[in-house]
């Protein structure tokens, strides 16, 4: 299958490496976005910040369009559970690491190599998405199972 070709759904892996004093690593996936696609955030980017004069309305363009095709991320709050990769999470990320995700989901620059997980990791990012969903940790988890367990 070609590359080449976006095709409607189609999903991508991506990574961006750590800068220090700037940002963390990030991976990533993704559905690229097309060429239109592309034109048109740019353009309504442009637009909003002549239009109102305040440059935060066009980056908010930006912002949108990454939300919308951020598939998942590796950001994690402070307690290991994934975030969300929302319109209002995504907000909360540096100018360059939004500057830098647009350009890898647009295709105007090139993903860093993305590692294969080992079976360890897989498996736990498995857990930590199962005790975001559950809203419990392992832990918590594990402790409740035994009280359950005990007699009486």
């Amino acid at each position: 299958m070609s590359r080449n070709v976006i095709r409607d759904g189609q999903t991508r892996r991506g990574k961006i490496e750590a800068v220090s004093g700037q940002h963390d690593e990030i991976v990533f996936e993704f559905r690229p976005m097309i060429a239109e696609e592309t034109e048109q955030a740019n353009y309504l980017s442009e637009q909003a910040t002549e239009r109102t004069g305040n440059a935060g309305d066009g980056v908010a363009i930006v912002i949108d369009e990454i939300a919308k095709h951020l598939v998942s991320w590796s950001e994690v709050d402070e307690k290991g559970r994934a975030i969300e990769p929302s319109v209002a999470n995504v907000r909360q990320l540096s100018l360059t690491l939004v500057r830098k995700l647009f350009l890898v989901i647009n295709g105007s620059i090139p993903s860093g190599v993305v590692p294969k997980p080992t079976d360890d990791e897989l498996a736990e990012r498995l857990a930590k998405i199962r005790e975001s969903a559950a809203g419990v940790s392992a832990a918590e988890s594990e402790h409740e199972q035994t009280k359950n367990s005990e007699p009486g």
